[in-house]
Protein backbone atom coordinates (compact mmCIF):
# COMPACT_ATOMS: atom_id res chain seq x y z
CA UNK A 1 0.00 0.00 0.00
CA UNK A 2 2.73 2.85 0.59
CA UNK A 3 6.35 2.59 -0.42
CA UNK A 4 5.68 1.64 -4.24
CA UNK A 5 6.29 4.23 -6.83
CA UNK A 6 2.64 3.88 -8.35
CA UNK A 7 0.84 4.42 -4.79
CA UNK A 8 0.51 7.54 -3.12
CA UNK A 9 -1.81 6.09 -0.28
CA UNK A 10 0.64 7.22 2.43
CA UNK A 11 1.79 10.64 0.32
CA UNK A 12 1.14 13.86 3.19
CA UNK A 13 -1.56 14.84 0.53
CA UNK A 14 -3.75 12.06 2.09
CA UNK A 15 -3.69 13.25 4.95
CA UNK A 16 -6.19 16.29 4.32
CA UNK A 17 -8.94 16.69 1.68
CA UNK A 18 -7.81 17.24 -1.76
CA UNK A 19 -6.40 14.48 -3.63
CA UNK A 20 -8.96 12.98 -5.09
CA UNK A 21 -10.86 12.23 -8.03
CA UNK A 22 -13.42 15.19 -7.99
CA UNK A 23 -16.53 12.76 -9.19
CA UNK A 24 -16.02 10.58 -6.06
CA UNK A 25 -17.55 13.34 -4.13
CA UNK A 26 -21.06 12.80 -5.80
CA UNK A 27 -21.28 9.71 -7.76
CA UNK A 28 -21.72 6.19 -7.73
CA UNK A 29 -18.91 3.86 -9.05
CA UNK A 30 -20.55 3.80 -11.90
CA UNK A 31 -20.47 6.95 -12.81
CA UNK A 32 -21.11 6.55 -16.86
CA UNK A 33 -24.51 5.22 -16.80
CA UNK A 34 -27.22 8.31 -16.37
CA UNK A 35 -29.88 5.42 -15.19
CA UNK A 36 -27.47 4.40 -12.31
CA UNK A 37 -27.17 7.75 -11.28
CA UNK A 38 -30.82 8.59 -10.97
CA UNK A 39 -31.28 5.43 -9.06
CA UNK A 40 -27.97 6.84 -6.70
CA UNK A 41 -29.97 10.41 -6.22
CA UNK A 42 -33.27 8.05 -4.70
CA UNK A 43 -31.24 5.78 -3.08
CA UNK A 44 -29.50 8.80 -1.03
CA UNK A 45 -32.23 10.39 -0.34
CA UNK A 46 -34.43 7.55 0.40
CA UNK A 47 -31.54 6.71 3.08
CA UNK A 48 -30.86 10.52 4.39
CA UNK A 49 -34.93 11.22 4.95
CA UNK A 50 -35.48 8.00 6.66
CA UNK A 51 -32.24 8.24 9.04
CA UNK A 52 -33.69 12.18 9.48
CA UNK A 53 -36.87 10.27 10.62
CA UNK A 54 -35.69 8.34 13.40
CA UNK A 55 -33.03 10.88 14.70
CA UNK A 56 -36.26 13.14 15.50
CA UNK A 57 -38.05 10.27 16.28
CA UNK A 58 -35.36 9.62 18.88
CA UNK A 59 -35.38 13.58 20.17
CA UNK A 60 -39.11 13.09 20.37
CA UNK A 61 -39.06 9.84 22.45
CA UNK A 62 -36.17 10.86 25.08
CA UNK A 63 -37.76 14.55 25.36
CA UNK A 64 -37.69 14.26 28.77
CA UNK A 65 -34.08 13.81 29.09
CA UNK A 66 -34.02 17.53 27.96
CA UNK A 67 -29.99 18.25 27.09
CA UNK A 68 -28.75 15.43 28.44
CA UNK A 69 -29.90 13.59 25.17
CA UNK A 70 -26.79 15.19 24.25
CA UNK A 71 -24.12 13.26 26.35
CA UNK A 72 -24.42 10.46 24.92
CA UNK A 73 -21.84 8.81 22.13
CA UNK A 74 -24.86 7.33 20.43
CA UNK A 75 -26.71 10.51 19.93
CA UNK A 76 -22.60 12.37 19.07
CA UNK A 77 -22.26 9.73 16.39
CA UNK A 78 -26.35 9.45 14.55
CA UNK A 79 -26.07 13.64 14.58
CA UNK A 80 -23.21 13.41 12.17
CA UNK A 81 -24.64 10.22 10.18
CA UNK A 82 -27.71 12.40 9.86
CA UNK A 83 -25.48 15.60 9.15
CA UNK A 84 -23.35 13.04 6.55
CA UNK A 85 -26.49 11.23 4.80
CA UNK A 86 -28.19 15.02 3.94
CA UNK A 87 -25.08 16.38 2.92
CA UNK A 88 -24.47 13.86 0.55
CA UNK A 89 -27.93 14.00 -0.78
CA UNK A 90 -27.84 17.65 -1.41
CA UNK A 91 -24.01 17.53 -2.59
CA UNK A 92 -25.06 14.94 -5.55
CA UNK A 93 -28.42 16.26 -5.47
CA UNK A 94 -26.27 19.46 -7.11
CA UNK A 95 -23.76 17.97 -9.10
CA UNK A 96 -26.24 15.78 -10.90
CA UNK A 97 -28.03 18.50 -11.99
CA UNK A 98 -24.94 20.53 -13.24
CA UNK A 99 -24.34 20.38 -16.77
CA UNK A 100 -21.13 20.93 -16.17
CA UNK A 101 -18.19 18.54 -14.20
CA UNK A 102 -16.70 20.92 -11.64
CA UNK A 103 -13.45 21.03 -12.83
CA UNK A 104 -12.19 21.58 -9.07
CA UNK A 105 -13.22 20.34 -5.42
CA UNK A 106 -15.17 23.01 -3.73
CA UNK A 107 -16.06 23.36 -0.29
CA UNK A 108 -19.35 21.40 -0.06
CA UNK A 109 -17.86 18.39 -1.57
CA UNK A 110 -14.83 18.17 0.72
CA UNK A 111 -17.43 19.21 3.29
CA UNK A 112 -19.45 15.40 2.34
CA UNK A 113 -16.18 13.54 2.13
CA UNK A 114 -14.69 15.27 5.68
CA UNK A 115 -18.54 13.83 7.33
CA UNK A 116 -18.67 10.36 5.23
CA UNK A 117 -14.88 9.65 6.08
CA UNK A 118 -15.80 10.71 10.28
CA UNK A 119 -19.45 9.08 10.81
CA UNK A 120 -18.69 5.94 8.92
CA UNK A 121 -16.38 4.14 11.05
CA UNK A 122 -18.23 5.52 14.15
CA UNK A 123 -21.62 4.14 13.03
CA UNK A 124 -20.24 0.67 12.33
CA UNK A 125 -18.27 0.83 15.82
CA UNK A 126 -21.30 2.10 17.70
CA UNK A 127 -23.45 -0.88 16.71
CA UNK A 128 -20.38 -3.20 17.53
CA UNK A 129 -20.45 -1.23 21.23
CA UNK A 130 -23.50 -1.44 22.13
CA UNK A 131 -24.63 -4.75 20.90
CA UNK A 132 -21.26 -6.09 22.42
CA UNK A 133 -21.29 -3.93 25.68
CA UNK A 134 -24.33 -1.97 26.07
CA UNK A 135 -27.19 -4.06 24.99
CA UNK A 136 -29.16 -5.62 28.11
CA UNK A 137 -31.98 -8.48 27.17
CA UNK A 138 -33.54 -8.25 30.28
CA UNK A 139 -34.60 -4.42 29.59
CA UNK A 140 -36.12 -4.78 26.50
CA UNK A 141 -38.40 -1.60 27.69
CA UNK A 142 -35.80 0.35 26.35
CA UNK A 143 -35.29 -0.87 22.85
CA UNK A 144 -37.44 1.42 20.81
CA UNK A 145 -37.71 1.76 16.41
CA UNK A 146 -35.00 4.64 16.50
CA UNK A 147 -32.91 2.17 18.70
CA UNK A 148 -32.33 -0.44 15.95
CA UNK A 149 -31.70 2.61 13.65
CA UNK A 150 -28.82 4.23 15.53
CA UNK A 151 -28.00 1.06 16.75
CA UNK A 152 -27.72 -1.25 14.29
CA UNK A 153 -29.38 0.03 10.75
CA UNK A 154 -27.06 2.69 10.34
CA UNK A 155 -23.65 0.50 11.12
CA UNK A 156 -25.38 -2.33 8.38
CA UNK A 157 -26.24 0.58 6.14
CA UNK A 158 -22.26 1.86 5.56
CA UNK A 159 -21.44 -1.72 5.27
CA UNK A 160 -23.66 -2.21 2.26
CA UNK A 161 -23.60 1.88 0.54
CA UNK A 162 -19.74 1.47 0.48
CA UNK A 163 -20.50 -0.54 -2.39
CA UNK A 164 -22.72 1.70 -3.83
CA UNK A 165 -21.53 5.28 -3.59
CA UNK A 166 -18.04 6.20 -5.09
CA UNK A 167 -17.19 8.09 -2.24
CA UNK A 168 -13.00 7.50 -1.43
CA UNK A 169 -11.61 6.88 1.63
CA UNK A 170 -7.76 7.19 2.68
CA UNK A 171 -5.78 5.03 5.07
CA UNK A 172 -4.24 8.55 6.60
CA UNK A 173 -8.21 9.88 7.83
CA UNK A 174 -8.02 7.48 10.39
CA UNK A 175 -7.51 10.07 12.89
CA UNK A 176 -10.52 12.03 12.13
CA UNK A 177 -13.14 9.06 13.84
CA UNK A 178 -10.14 8.86 15.95
CA UNK A 179 -9.94 12.43 17.21
CA UNK A 180 -13.79 12.21 17.51
CA UNK A 181 -14.36 8.93 19.77
CA UNK A 182 -11.12 11.14 22.07
CA UNK A 183 -12.87 14.35 22.00
CA UNK A 184 -16.19 12.38 23.69
CA UNK A 185 -14.17 9.70 25.92
CA UNK A 186 -12.44 13.98 27.12
CA UNK A 187 -16.53 15.05 27.72
CA UNK A 188 -17.23 11.70 29.45
CA UNK A 189 -14.34 12.19 31.83
CA UNK A 190 -15.14 15.82 32.43
CA UNK A 191 -18.63 15.59 32.89
CA UNK A 192 -18.25 12.34 35.60
CA UNK A 193 -15.90 14.68 37.61
CA UNK A 194 -18.28 17.57 37.62
CA UNK A 195 -21.22 15.54 38.79
CA UNK A 196 -22.92 14.98 35.73
CA UNK A 197 -25.89 12.21 35.34
CA UNK A 198 -27.12 10.41 32.43
CA UNK A 199 -30.93 10.27 31.54
CA UNK A 200 -31.78 8.16 34.63
CA UNK A 201 -30.06 10.23 37.38
CA UNK A 202 -26.99 7.45 37.50
CA UNK A 203 -23.74 9.01 37.98
CA UNK A 204 -22.02 8.26 34.85
CA UNK A 205 -23.15 8.79 31.20
CA UNK A 206 -22.43 4.50 30.47
CA UNK A 207 -21.64 2.84 33.54
CA UNK A 208 -18.48 1.10 31.67
CA UNK A 209 -17.42 4.93 31.58
CA UNK A 210 -17.58 5.25 35.16
CA UNK A 211 -14.59 7.55 36.11
CA UNK A 212 -15.60 8.18 39.90
CA UNK A 213 -16.00 4.67 40.62
CA UNK A 214 -12.10 3.68 39.73
CA UNK A 215 -9.84 4.75 36.75
CA UNK A 216 -8.83 0.88 34.98
CA UNK A 217 -12.26 -0.15 33.35
CA UNK A 218 -13.24 3.12 32.28
CA UNK A 219 -9.95 3.69 30.50
CA UNK A 220 -9.51 0.14 28.93
CA UNK A 221 -12.50 0.60 27.55
CA UNK A 222 -11.46 3.88 25.98
CA UNK A 223 -8.19 2.22 24.70
CA UNK A 224 -9.86 -0.73 23.32
CA UNK A 225 -13.33 1.65 22.29
CA UNK A 226 -10.03 3.68 20.44
CA UNK A 227 -8.35 0.61 19.12
CA UNK A 228 -11.54 -0.96 17.05
CA UNK A 229 -12.36 2.61 15.90
CA UNK A 230 -8.83 2.41 13.90
CA UNK A 231 -9.61 -1.35 12.58
CA UNK A 232 -12.88 -0.34 11.22
CA UNK A 233 -11.76 2.41 9.28
CA UNK A 234 -8.64 0.29 7.76
CA UNK A 235 -11.38 -2.27 7.20
CA UNK A 236 -13.78 0.12 5.28
CA UNK A 237 -10.33 1.33 3.36
CA UNK A 238 -9.56 -2.21 2.39
CA UNK A 239 -13.99 -2.72 1.00
CA UNK A 240 -13.04 0.74 -0.64
CA UNK A 241 -10.16 -0.30 -2.69
CA UNK A 242 -11.67 -3.70 -2.80
CA UNK A 243 -14.86 -2.29 -4.55
CA UNK A 244 -12.49 -0.14 -6.83
CA UNK A 245 -10.83 -3.07 -7.68
CA UNK A 246 -13.35 -4.82 -8.51
CA UNK A 247 -15.17 -2.08 -10.48
CA UNK A 248 -12.03 -1.64 -12.50
CA UNK A 249 -12.25 -5.58 -13.86
CA UNK A 250 -15.81 -5.37 -14.63
CA UNK A 251 -16.21 -2.09 -15.87
CA UNK A 252 -16.05 -1.24 -19.58
CA UNK A 253 -13.42 1.63 -18.45
CA UNK A 254 -10.24 0.65 -18.74
CA UNK A 255 -9.17 2.78 -15.22
CA UNK A 256 -11.12 3.53 -12.37
CA UNK A 257 -9.17 6.43 -10.79
CA UNK A 258 -8.97 6.86 -7.53
CA UNK A 259 -6.86 10.30 -6.74
CA UNK A 260 -6.01 13.35 -8.96
CA UNK A 261 -7.98 14.18 -12.72
CA UNK A 262 -11.63 14.35 -11.86
CA UNK A 263 -12.20 12.12 -15.31
CA UNK A 264 -13.06 8.73 -14.68
CA UNK A 265 -11.24 7.31 -17.35
CA UNK A 266 -7.81 8.96 -17.00
CA UNK A 267 -6.06 9.81 -13.62
CA UNK A 268 -2.20 10.88 -13.60
CA UNK A 269 -2.01 10.20 -10.20
CA UNK A 270 -3.37 7.02 -9.05
CA UNK A 271 -4.97 4.43 -11.34
CA UNK A 272 -6.36 0.50 -10.95
CA UNK A 273 -5.39 -1.16 -14.17
CA UNK A 274 -8.21 -4.11 -15.36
Amino acid sequence: MCGGSKDTECSPRNFLFSNAATWRLYSPENVNSKSVRVFYLVWRWFWALLFLATYILSIVNNISEGPKWLIYLTNWAYTVFNASQLTNAVVSTICFASKAEPEEMRFYMKLNWFLYELSQAAAVVITILYWALLFDPNDLSSVQVHTYFNHGVNGAFVLIDIWVTAMPIKALHFYIPTAFGLTWAIFALIYDFVGGTNGRNEPYIYQIFDWTAGATMPAIATVAAIAVVIIVHFTLFGFFRLRVYLYSRCSANTLAPIDGNTNPKYNSVEMVER
